[in-house]
This record gives structure tokens, C-alpha cells and sequence, in this order.
């Protein structure tokens, strides 16, 4: 599993990714609809989240992603509404 970076989400922003629950064989499809840096934690810091938009109404959870150029990462979600999600981001780099 590789950790999907700020730069890798930024690039995605506006594409339709398939992500897989981890409980099971369900997959759905998540829209990266806005990615917001946050410089909160200070230097030697990367945090940012990710905001989501869904096809289907899901629970909070992991989920798995897989790219062509990017692998796979694990993703813990919460939804905001219906279909709209967060995943949230800190890294020390």
C-alpha cells in the first residue's frame, strides 16, 4: 500500500476513482470534488483532506483505491451528507 500524497489528490481532482470496501466485495465510485490543504500542523507537516462525492449513500469507513500511476491506498471516510464524504490527511515528511 502506498500513501497517496497532496499532489496525488490534487491531480485527481474532478476524476471518478473505484474504491473498494474492505468488509467486503462492494465497490462504489468517489468523485474528488475538492482537495484543501491545511497548514495547521506547521512545518515538517503535510495535512489536507479530501472532500468526496459518491453514487450511493455509504457508512463511515476504509476503503480501498487503486490507480494505474498511484497503487493502492487505504482511505478512512465520513460522510457529510448523503452522498458527499471526507477523508482527512497528515503525513510528517
Amino acid at each position: 500500500m502506498e500513501k497517496w500524497r497532496l499532489e496525488q489528490f490534487q491531480s485527481l481532482l474532478g476524476q471518478t476513482l473505484v474504491a473498494k470496501e474492505l468488509s467486503g466485495d462492494s465497490q462504489c465510485e468517489l468523485q474528488v470534488s475538492e482537495v484543501n490543504e491545511s497548514k495547521s500542523l506547521g512545518e515538517g507537516w503535510e495535512s489536507f483532506s479530501v472532500i468526496f462525492i459518491g453514487d450511493r449513500e455509504m457508512t463511515q469507513g476504509s476503503l480501498e483505491f487503486t490507480h494505474s500511476d498511484y497503487g493502492n491506498t487505504t482511505v478512512f471516510l465520513n460522510p457529510k451528507s448523503e452522498t458527499e464524504y471526507e477523508a482527512v490527511f497528515s503525513y510528517q515528511i
